[in-house]
């Protein structure tokens, strides 16, 4: 009997785990604020329940006790959203009830702190990618150094990993 090595990350000779039965992705699921209330918190919404944007605005309004009801969602900067294929999971949207606008402003409070949050991190995860790009080139290895002599490795140029 010939053993074939499998990509299980645990054991790398022994089988993965089989699973029987219907194996299926966990639903979707967004966070959904009013747009026009500057203290509201977010309730969350299974986007599997629904099969059409209707549907969805629907409940959206009977949720957040809004009305009357908007023919969209809109994304955080202000995109209009009119199909569910076009929402993401884990993403946040606003229900801005028919005949107002969308305005940065009038965001919720909490909303806006989590937007904040965000910037911030991705302007801290930018500034070290910028540090680690600007950081001078490593030296050789000391393992590399023991097969150079000591006026080699003056002339050489150091290689940096990608």
């Amino acid at each position: 009997c010939e053993r074939r090595a499998t990509m299980h990350a645990k054991n790398f000779d022994a089988e993965p785990v089989r699973k029987f039965g219907l194996q299926v992705e966990p639903p979707a699921q967004i966070y959904l604020w009013n747009g026009l209330d500057k203290h509201g918190t977010p309730r969350i919404l299974l986007v599997r329940d629904y099969r059409t944007m209707d549907q969805l605005l629907i409940r959206a309004c009977e949720l957040l006790g809004a009305s009357p009801r908007p023919t969209k969602l809109h994304t955080v900067d202000g995109r209009p959203v009119r199909s569910l294929n076009e929402l993401v999971h884990g993403g946040h949207y606003l229900f801005i009830q028919g005949g107002a606008r969308y305005s940065f402003a009038s965001l919720p409070a909490a909303l806006r702190e989590h937007l904040q949050s965000l910037a911030e991190q991705h302007d801290a995860e930018t500034a070290a990618a910028a540090a680690a790009a600007a950081s001078p080139a490593q030296p050789f290895p000391a393992a590399a150094l023991a097969f150079m002599s000591p006026g080699q490795y003056s002339s050489c140029t150091p290689i940096t990993s990608r």
